[in-house]
């Protein structure tokens, strides 16, 4: 495994300054024509899930890539979306069911959640990220939200998380600890890569 043997208060330090490089670089990646591109590559990904899967999306904060343009392409194909909901600090976050047009209400954090709908556990989650390195790594913001959700759902059944980012967030290498969660692969303009077990390969898998 490649957790950090760093004391707490170095790896601390480490995630706060590579928070900070990250949202300058996401600010200067941003490009509505990559933002589409990756979009058609999820929506590829999304036709191969079975109509049964719940998927997980967010709604994009800030310089965030936004995965909802994936829905044009995809709605055919998976009609189960969902969208996160923060219910206290500290807690694993909640997802509602959820469908273009639905209302939408302001959110922690400055996003939207549905205002009403059923709670729904995803089979498929759709991450926003500050960066991420080929090892799975993702670095967020530092609330934890993700790593306590996607925590709780392993220990529960068998899922995918997945990494939409623009492709020029990625970083060779992220500090990290076993709190932090693992994707399963990550998705940009460039298309879709998994996350493969370096000790076992060493390296990516491309898979489109």
């Amino acid at each position: 495994m490649f957790e950090s043997p760093l004391p707490e208060h170095v790896l601390v330090r480490r995630k706060e300054l590579a928070r900070k490089a990250a949202l300058k670089r996401r600010r200067l990646a941003v490009n509505k024509a990559h933002e589409k591109r990756a979009c058609r590559h999820l929506a590829e990904f999304l036709h191969y899930v079975s109509p049964l899967a719940v998927i997980a999306l967010y709604y994009p904060i800030q310089t965030e890539i936004s995965p909802l343009g994936a829905l044009e392409d995809s709605r055919q194909c998976v009609t189960d979306f969902c969208l996160p909901v923060v219910t206290g600090a500290n807690r694993p976050l909640e997802f509602r069911d959820w469908m273009r047009g639905d209302r939408l209400v302001k959110g922690a954090f400055g996003t939207k959640e549905p205002k009403a709908g059923k709670t729904v556990i995803p089979d498929i989650l759709i991450v926003p990220l500050l960066a991420y390195d080929e090892f799975g790594v993702r670095l967020g913001y530092g609330g934890g939200y993700y790593d306590r959700t996607i925590e709780r759902l392993r220990a529960a059944k068998r899922i995918k998380a997945v990494g939409f980012a623009y492709s020029a967030q990625r970083e060779d290498r992220l500090p990290s600890s076993q709190k932090d969660q693992k994707m399963d692969m990550f998705v940009t303009e460039k298309g879709l890569v998994k996350a493969i077990d370096i000790e076992k390969f060493g390296a990516w898998s491309e898979l489109i």
